[in-house]
């Protein structure tokens, strides 16, 4: 193995490891989102809405910069995804994972009648969602497939 394929070796598994903190961080917060509005006697309160915003925006923002983790990822190692039968399908499945657990937010907030909160956190999901897709996954993908057609 070179020099160069060693420090990219270790640059993708220090990426990795923040990927994994980034997850746990997500999954906690939505965890505490879910506590707040199911324990907590008024989530309806101003402080409990003002700390479910701040819990929902970084919710959003760890997303974003997981899903930038995995780009990363994917553009040092130069991956290119097989030609499989159901790839398109299977990607398209992956997106709408992703997008529902974002969504969820949202539905949980209307579910306990914060209609302004979930207004606020749906304009920040299709909001956060415009941004992933214009400055991660597009040119990521055009990276990529050029790549792939050099090969």
């Amino acid at each position: 193995m070179s020099e160069k394929e060693q420090d990219r070796t270790a640059y993708i598994s220090s990426i990795s490891f923040e990927a994994q903190a980034y997850a746990l961080f997500g999954g906690f917060i939505l965890t505490a989102i879910t506590l707040i509005l199911t324990l907590y006697p008024d989530p309806s309160t101003l402080q409990s809405q003002a700390t479910l915003f701040f819990l929902t925006l970084l919710f959003y923002m760890l997303i974003v910069t997981l899903v930038s983790h995995f780009y990363k990822i994917a553009l040092c190692s130069r991956t290119t995804t097989p030609s499989l039968p159901y790839e398109r399908l299977w990607g398209w499945l992956e997106g709408a994972v992703w997008h529902m657990v974002e969504i969820s937010v949202v539905l949980m907030f209307l579910l306990w009648n914060l209609f302004y909160l979930a207004l606020a956190s749906g304009i920040m999901c299709v909001s956060f969602n415009v941004l992933q897709y214009f400055r991660l996954e597009k040119p990521v993908t055009k990276v990529l497939k050029d790549a792939q057609a050099q090969e």
